[in-house]
């Protein structure tokens, strides 16, 4: 890729301060590939919008619990490795670091990497994804 996309890439990431957009915007302008969007359907979108709505008011305990019932449905609906079902862990990860509970954001973060990287390969952008938000983690 050329050296002018670079530089805009570090234009763009200096000028924004979301560490996941920067990182997601460095893999496109360095030109690691990315797989076509798969279908993320969960077991029950109206249960995922309110973990969604509750996450986003702050009430991570309360998000957490509808995250934990969801990825149980979506495990047994869609099964333990389907995207939807790793998003959601994710999601649930995100809603334990913000509750303090660090060992296990680390424990849903390295879980979900691990699952990422047997299934799509160690250079997929959902497991670079998933291993930078386990650094992150770390690094707290």
């Amino acid at each position: 890729m050329a050296l002018r996309h670079r530089a805009e890439a570090s234009i763009l990431a200096t000028a924004m301060t979301d560490q996941r957009t920067i990182f997601l915007l460095l893999l496109f302008f360095i030109g690691i590939p990315t797989a076509p969007a798969q279908e993320k359907k969960t077991a029950d979108p109206k249960v995922e919008e309110v973990a969604n709505a509750l996450f986003d008011r702050g009430k991570y305990a309360e998000a957490a619990k509808v995250y934990r019932a969801l990825i149980i449905a979506n495990e047994r609906a869609l099964g333990a490795e389907h995207p939807a079902t790793l998003a959601n862990r994710c999601a649930l990860a995100f809603a334990l670091k913000y509750q303090g509970k660090y060992a296990d954001e680390e424990t849903e973060h390295h879980a979900v990497l691990t699952i990422r990287e047997r299934v799509l390969g160690a250079e997929h952008s959902d497991t670079l994804s998933s291993c930078y938000c386990l650094t992150i983690c770390l690094e707290n």
